[in-house]
């Protein structure tokens, strides 16, 4: 057993050892404790659910590590609760999430050259001949469209990862950003970065209302060790339904950031401005259809 697991033993005993000094008489009725287990549901849900079934003078803990809730409430709460976790903790279900990426690529192209644009005036005289050389300079910018659509499954409560872009134009931006708001510690010397969209959905009761949050985050290679930051401050939680799409742009007090986040570079080299839309569908266990007509 390794420090971490030693530390994860010793804390589920320490927290056994609370509840259990907890023990004590609610209005008159006796308590006694009882540790709860799960496996597929969102540990979240759980917890809230069992708060509210054992009432405001119960003791309830969170076990996350070792995915139990441990419970001090009487013998009528412990009931309740008990039959609550048999349709409660059910396996998840997933939630498919099209990503159709809008952009708007611009590149710029310049051209001095001789060509067939070109113009060469050949003038002879007595004593002397002279060469007029009228190049061509061509000096051009290019927008060009782009609609793709990328398909995301992720289980309710768990994280799936959007790429945004393979570079960050706006990288020494970001960076002042999250060393003035704590994100970053110091600023670091990427050998390697792109930006991403953490998505977490969670699936509200049995549906049709869906919970999303997004999280930004650069992600990349740091004298050659992998690393993360991610602007949890920035994140957007927002309540949709099954089959509702929905524009990605954050707060409007967050606005400069993701004006900044949501650009990237393509593998051609050509800035993309992007818009994006997600719209999120309930997929039943084991189902290969979306819950959603």
């Amino acid at each position: 057993m390794d420090y971490i697991d030693r530390m994860k033993s010793l804390r589920s005993w320490a927290l056994l050892l609370v509840l259990c000094l907890a023990v004590r008489a609610q209005d008159g009725a006796p308590t006694r404790f009882e540790a709860y287990s799960f496996s597929g549901a969102d540990p979240r849900a759980v917890e809230e659910t069992l708060r509210f079934l054992a009432g405001p003078d119960a003791n309830v803990v969170m076990d996350e590590a070792h995915r139990r809730v441990l419970v001090v409430t009487t013998d009528e709460n412990h009931a309740r609760i008990a039959e609550a976790m048999r349709t409660l903790d059910v396996p998840p279900m997933n939630v498919r999430i099209r990503v159709r990426f809008a952009g708007r690529a611009d590149s710029r192209e310049s051209e001095a050259s001789l060509g067939a644009g070109g113009e060469v005036v050949h003038t002879e005289g007595l004593t002397h001949t002279t060469i007029r050389v009228k190049p061509r300079i061509r000096d051009t910018t290019t927008q060009v469209s782009s609609d793709v659509t990328q398909t995301l499954l992720v289980a309710s409560g768990r994280e799936g990862m959007l790429r945004i872009g393979e570079d960050v134009p706006y990288l020494e931006w970001l960076m002042d950003y999250g060393l003035h708001w704590g994100y970053l510690q110091q600023r670091v010397n990427w050998q390697r970065v792109g930006s991403f969209l953490v998505v977490e959905p969670v699936v509200i009761g049995n549906g049709p209302m869906i919970r999303i949050r997004l999280t930004p985050e650069l992600r990349g290679t740091v004298d050659g060790n992998p690393l993360h930051t991610r602007f949890a401050g920035v994140s957007t939680e927002l309540v949709v339904q099954d089959g509702q799409s929905f524009q990605i742009g954050g707060r409007a007090e967050d606005a400069d950031f993701y004006t900044r986040f949501l650009v990237g570079f393509s593998r051609g080299g050509s800035q993309e401005s992007l818009q994006i839309f997600l719209t999120p569908e309930i997929m039943r266990p084991g189902a290969l259809m979306p819950a959603s007509p």
